[in-house]
């Protein structure tokens, strides 16, 4: 069974095509191309693809207008999506960033005494010129074996 379908579409398919090169259409004119075609053919033309003939036909236009519809639709899509993305951008960039309310104090590593206690530490980091990165890992509790319990000499 599946050799005698194998072999019946293999027919039907030599029976689609045209049994002339497309180079024998260029010579003669369009309706006698068109004639042509229709007498070559086993299927019914469909009077609708021929209802502007020989203009595009009124299926083929609204095909067209539907694809640039759809094309101009996706564009618009994306301009919105685009314009989403870059007014969240803008509303990240123009929100506050939070900075800790937590008071750092730095300690004397000899007395252990609190010599000064800073709003944050970025400002400790800042205006000592230490790593805020360290700092940081210190105020977390992570004890570090390179960095040691020390940051620019005082603990934290």
């Amino acid at each position: 069974e599946g050799e005698e379908t194998e072999n019946s579409t293999d027919e039907i398919s030599n029976l689609n095509k045209l049994p002339v090169k497309k180079t024998d259409f260029s010579i003669i004119g369009k309706k006698s191309q068109l004639q042509l075609a229709m007498a070559l053919t086993s299927e019914e033309p469909d009077f609708d693809d021929f209802d502007n003939y020989p203009l595009p036909s009124s299926k083929q236009i609204a095909a067209e207008k539907l694809k640039v519809e759809e094309e101009a639709r996706k564009a618009e899509e994306e301009a919105r999506k685009l314009e989403e993305k870059k007014l969240k951008e803008a509303e990240e960039a123009a929100k506050p960033k939070k900075t800790s309310t937590t008071k750092v104090e730095q300690i004397s590593t000899t007395t252990n005494e609190v010599i000064r206690i800073w709003a944050n530490a970025e400002d400790a980091a800042s205006t000592m010129q230490l790593s805020l990165e360290n700092i940081q890992k210190l105020l977390k509790g992570k004890y570090d074996a390179e960095l040691g319990d020390e940051v620019g000499g005082y603990r934290w």
